[in-house]
């Protein structure tokens, strides 16, 4: 009995130690270590268990509770009292972890808490995908951005906390603008052991007084994705520009991304984003595909300020967010044409808007939006040309505003889906208006030829079983087909099959035929053959002689079977 008591109370006063334990509430404890050093990794998938899990820090002021789940911190310092703690997090908001003077490491994430010792010198250096990375504990300084060394045109940027793992910036501080017909290339820093650098490259600052000021370099006002098309820029995997023709190449090109945007006042951000002196002309080969993800202002798949002219082979694919405004290509203060190649696009606001009007001469265009092309309605048009292979355009408000010339006939509905009010629409030289959801073009095709007309089958007498009334025809573009009808002035309405028709009984039949046209001709006119089967008829003769003998008549009957005598 004494020994159980003993146990107990051995048992109580471990709770009782362990309640009492101050800083840290671990519910699930990393793998031993002794003290981790440089380049040591803390995975924290490997080292603590699954399970609800804590902090408590004291009395830190704001954070006297820290709970899985429901915690949001930035990385930085945070001062109680004598005590001192940096907080690291990863991207994924799934891991936190805090540093206090002692250099203990204590953890939090959704799988449990931590705590390890860290040698002297050492900090977070980095939280990602739940590996905790350690380096030597580097002092900050102050690094300066100036817009001009000698007469700055903008306030300064300053980053405080530069040290040797610090990166240069990928763009300019906000509200600097670069001189025009310049863009951003890279950094020069002075009071440094080195000068040029490239935008994001990582820059060793060991101490203060460093600044950078910017290096620009000729621009053509073209950005491709994230890139701007320079001087020294003038090609990437899938995209290639020619300065001498203003031509942008796209050859299996893909971008997904938010694009970009150089008019503060005017936020469209493009995924091909042009602002340059001339119109462009784009080139399209292969299979391409630009989708603009930016959820605010007007996302766009090509934005440009200039005449936009499109050829090629290829196919073009513009696939807009679910964002209200997002738009398939605006042409601001412009226009668009389209020569040929494969243009696909869907997007929730406008598929195409052209303020000066949109021309569609050749190749394929599907666009859908809220609104399909659109722009400025009364004093531009929309030209489908008669070399188009086709043109779909719908939209949930209207396919369109403009009014249309059309060299072609097209068919229109009422819904955006091409299911209700099918309606015709006619060739248009002047322009009309159109209030369909949804119009389609398409060329008028050829009409298949008879090549060898069949023929009427003479001599058809009847004998019981049906007869063959032609022979065949041959046909180019289609396929000969036959019907009866009823008389040889109105062809019959359906009926036509490749089958030759056959006749039994004696009289007149009219065989009419066609050739029904392939996907690229249309059905020829019908045609009509007369053909007759005579009915049966015994073309022996009958001679009749009377003779007298003894003056009594005789007749002989010549020409008759011996079973009918």
């Amino acid at each position: 009995m004494k020994k159980i008591k003993t146990v107990f109370g051995i048992f109580l006063m471990m709770l009782l130690v362990l309640w009492l334990t101050p800083a840290v509430n671990i519910t699930a404890k990393a793998a031993s270590y002794t003290s981790l050093q440089v380049d040591d990794h803390l995975a924290v998938y490997d080292q603590i268990s699954y399970g609800s899990a804590s902090l408590k820090f004291g009395n830190i002021e704001g954070l006297t509770e820290l709970s899985s789940g429901t915690l949001t911190l930035r990385t930085g310092n945070y001062n109680s009292g004598t005590n001192s703690y940096t907080v690291a997090y990863s991207t994924d908001g799934n891991y936190y972890v805090f540093v206090d003077q002692a250099n203990t490491v204590y953890g939090l994430s959704n799988r449990g808490a931590f705590k390890e010792d860290l040698s002297e010198g050492l900090e977070v250096q980095s939280v990602e995908n739940g590996v905790i990375t350690f380096a030597p504990y580097l002092p900050s300084h102050t690094l300066t951005y100036k817009y001009d060394s000698d007469n700055p045109q903008y306030p300064d940027y300053v980053v405080n906390d530069a040290n040797k793992r610090s990166k240069a910036l990928t763009s300019m501080p906000a509200g600097w603008i670069a001189p025009e017909g310049k863009v951003l290339c890279g950094w020069l820093f002075h009071n440094a052991t080195w000068g040029e650098t490239a935008l994001g490259a990582p820059i060793s600052i060991t101490k203060d007084g460093i600044y950078a000021t910017p290096l620009w370099v000729e621009s053509y006002g073209l950005w491709v994705g994230d890139t701007a098309v320079t001087k020294n820029k003038k090609s990437d995997y899938g995209w290639s520009y020619d300065p001498d023709s203003n031509t942008l190449t796209l050859n299996n090109f893909f971008y997904s991304g938010v694009g970009h945007n150089d008019n503060a006042e005017n936020p469209h951000y493009g995924g091909i984003y042009y602002d340059g002196e001339d119109p462009l002309k784009i080139q399209i080969s292969g299979n391409n595909s630009i989708e603009n993800t930016h959820t605010a202002n007007l996302p766009c798949g090509i934005y440009s300020t200039k005449d936009v002219t499109i050829n090629g082979t290829g196919t073009l694919e513009i696939v807009a967010s679910s964002y209200t405004k997002s738009q398939g290509i605006w042409c601001d203060q412009a226009a668009f044409t389209q020569n040929s190649g494969n243009i696909v696009m869907r997007t929730t606001s406008n598929g195409i808007y052209a303020k000066k009007g949109a021309q569609i001469n050749g190749g394929s265009l599907d666009v859908y939006g809220n609104y399909g092309i659109t722009g400025d309605e009364k004093n531009y048009k929309l030209v489908i040309g008669s070399d188009v292979e086709s043109v779909v355009i719908s939209g949930e408000g209207k396919a369109t505003d403009f009014p249309v010339i059309n060299a072609l006939k097209g068919t229109g509905w009422t819904d955006k889906d091409g299911t209700q009010g099918e309606a015709d629409i006619e060739i248009s030289t002047t322009g009309q208006a159109l209030t369909y959801k949804k119009v389609q073009f398409l060329p008028a095709k050829s009409m298949a030829t008879v090549v060898k007309e069949p023929t009427a089958k003479a001599d058809l007498t009847e004998n019981g079983s049906a007869q063959e009334l032609v022979t065949a025809g041959t046909a180019d573009g289609g396929t000969m087909q036959y019907a009866l009808g009823t008389d040889a002035k109105t062809a019959p309405t359906d009926g036509y099959s490749t089958a030759i028709p056959t006749g039994t009984k004696a009289g007149n039949y009219y065989v009419w035929y066609k050739v029904a046209g392939d996907d690229s001709h249309k059905d020829s006119d019908p045609a009509c053959i007369e053909v007759k089967i005579k009915e049966t008829n015994n073309d022996s003769t009958i001679e009749t002689k009377v003779e007298k003998k003894d003056d009594v008549p005789e007749a002989n009957v010549e020409g008759l079977d011996s079973e009918l005598a």
